[in-house]
């Protein structure tokens, strides 16, 4: 079985119990959806670097996801301790800003070659203020579509990626889009 089938029938099985899983922990919804998708994003990142067989996928993808889980309350964490703090200003490194720009670079070529219903999806769920639901109810599709269309948009970025050997950029380039309220002009 090629890995794009193994993952697509990983989500089917797995995705439903995990989100109730990293629900749990995070108590967002659309918060908790974001983890899933960047706990399947880290199994394929996991899978093309080190393609050594994982014995037990459903624990290792309960294992991401509570990483991921951690990660996010230790950011959250953070986050309201900065604000907290009055911290006004933070300076980024001129490397962290060129990383940023190749990665919209990156990111803004892969969209231009997606249909445009998949490309809107990709940005209305980014932009953080439409949940799969209204984003389906706007298109005329379903809610699985829809999730189904933002996974298509994620893996045509990590394919654009490997295939333009730039995938070492791929873990950053998820913080990037998942973090930082990436949004590029629409046309």
């Amino acid at each position: 079985m090629d890995k794009s089938n193994l993952i697509s029938e990983l989500y089917d099985l797995y995705s439903r119990e995990l989100l109730f899983y990293i629900n749990s922990f995070i108590r967002n919804y659309d918060e908790s959806e974001d983890i899933l998708q960047n706990t399947y994003l880290r199994l394929i990142t996991r899978m093309n670097r080190n393609p050594i067989a994982i014995d037990n996928l459903r624990a290792f993808l309960y294992k991401i996801a509570k990483n991921l889980c951690l990660n996010h309350k230790k950011s959250t964490k953070k986050i309201i301790q900065l604000s907290n703090d009055d911290v006004q200003d933070i300076h980024k490194s001129s490397h962290e800003i060129l990383e940023e720009k190749e990665i919209a670079h990156i990111v803004e070529r892969t969209l231009e070659m997606l249909d445009p219903v998949i490309k809107s999806v990709f940005f209305l769920r980014r932009d953080g203020s439409h949940s799969f639901k209204e984003i389906a109810a706007m298109h005329g599709i379903s809610e699985r579509t829809a999730k189904r269309y933002m996974e298509k948009a994620m893996h045509a970025i990590y394919d654009y990626m490997v295939k333009h050997q730039w995938d070492e950029f791929f873990n950053q380039a998820v913080t990037f889009l998942f973090f930082s309220g990436f949004m590029m002009e629409r046309k």
